[in-house]
């Protein structure tokens, strides 16, 4: 059974730098380094040509019009000598209000190549229907710049879309913060889905769009969010992991159920040319299944309401960690944005 990766840090692997740094790169998951290359005007100092700059990504998912940007905006700024600490400053700063950066570092430099600015990016976790244009959000809420004509891929599989009222996604725009209710819930379920499903899990989910607009309002008989997958398919997912009312599974064993009942589909068509089937050959096309219980069933195409099959368990749960243990690397793709990397990775 493959490696499950993280979030929404969270984009897979990423590329090898170094045996040494490939490993920082995997912890430091949504930091990279921009280098501001140098012109030698004296022997004895050196330059930052702004309009010359470098931007290195590593690991981290990022969309290349945000290269563009971070270049545009460094070549407004006339060229200022490598020990100038104020102008390096205030470039961070200007850095630091673009809608996809989290925070900038003070800039450092590093001599004889230039200064250097360590980012730590939003990472994107879903996304939002502004028209027809698909626009990445990040997990706090903040509607990130770029549109795409359909959901993105990112880490391995696609970027799940949040349903909102269509009156409120009319008035979005990059840069927003986007929160309420029912959109904390849905980015709740969206971290989730990158932290527990496995990249080949990713594949057979496909697109998705997860609606928690009930989440809150879960009982019995309300199925709370729902996960709405292509040709029809439904997921009945129930309350959001940010709640912490009691009567449901923990959201790890959902999402086993939803792995499983994934296995159960028959072949579909790779997720790119020459790929792997999007899932194993099965024996059920269902179009609807219930994880929120200890026993997870899903109903056959075209079958009955009481015509429920019971969901094989051909995935088991993953190990934890122990509590005093050391936590393995996650993928940088979605690590929580929330905690700041430590190493940097040059």
């Amino acid at each position: 059974m493959g490696r499950r990766n993280a979030i929404p840090t969270g984009p897979r692997r990423g590329g090898v730098l170094t045996s040494l740094t490939i490993v920082l790169a995997l912890v430091a998951a949504g930091w990279f380094l921009w280098l501001l290359e140098t012109d030698v005007e004296a022997a004895e100092f050196k330059r930052v040509n702004t309009r010359s700059t470098r931007v290195d990504v590593g690991v981290t998912w990022c969309d290349p019009r945000w290269t563009a940007a971070i270049q545009e905006l460094v070549a407004r700024h006339p060229p200022f000598e490598s020990d100038d600490a104020e102008s390096g400053l205030f470039v961070a700063q200007q850095l630091a209000r673009l809608p996809f950066v989290l925070s900038a570092s003070p800039p450092e430099t590093i001599w004889p190549d230039g200064v250097t600015i360590p980012l730590e990016l939003r990472v994107p976790v879903a996304c939002v229907q502004v028209g027809r244009e698909f626009f990445p959000i990040a997990k706090d809420g903040v509607v990130l710049p770029g549109g795409w004509p359909a959901p993105p891929t990112c880490g391995g599989g696609f970027l799940p879309v949040l349903a909102l009222d269509k009156a409120a996604s009319q008035e979005i725009r990059p840069g927003q913060v986007v929160w309420n209710d029912a959109v904390a819930d849905a980015l709740s379920v969206a971290c989730s889905l990158w932290a527990e499903l496995e990249v080949e899990d990713l594949a057979r989910l496909g697109r998705c769009m997860i609606d928690a607009r009930k989440a809150r309002r879960t009982d019995a008989q309300e199925p709370g969010t729902v996960i709405q997958l292509e040709e029809g398919r439904r997921i009945l997912f129930g309350r959001a992991p940010s709640t912490t009312e009691p009567g449901e599974l923990p959201v790890e064993k959902k999402w086993l159920h939803v792995a499983n009942a994934l296995l159960c589909l028959p072949s579909g068509p790779p997720l790119v040319a020459g790929g792997a089937p999007t899932a194993l050959p099965g024996e059920t096309d269902w179009e609807l299944v219930e994880v929120r219980w200890d026993h997870a069933a899903m109903l056959p195409r075209g079958g009955k309401a009481d015509a429920t099959l019971p969901v094989k368990s051909v995935k088991t749960p993953r190990p934890r960690p122990e509590p005093n243990s050391r936590p393995k690397a996650s993928s940088p793709s979605h690590a929580d944005p929330a905690k700041p990397a430590g190493p940097r990775v040059h």
